[in-house]
């Protein structure tokens, strides 16, 4: 996936971690620095678009 918000997220980052489609909300949810409910399914993957190495699980169920 290509994303590009300059706002949010610096030139040239690369993410080499497995991300899954349904983290795609909590991610963009986080980009947005919207809180989440608790009743999410998915992750939040922003601090990997902002640079940050956060703690994640690195497994996809297809």
């Amino acid at each position: 996936m290509l994303m590009r918000w300059p706002a949010s997220i610096p030139q040239g980052v690369v993410v080499d971690k497995f991300v899954s489609v349904v983290d795609f909300q909590q991610t963009m949810a986080g980009l947005m620095g919207v809180a989440a409910s608790g009743k999410e399914q998915g992750s939040d993957a922003s601090p990997f678009l902002r640079g940050e190495d956060p703690a994640w699980k690195g497994e996809v169920f297809v």
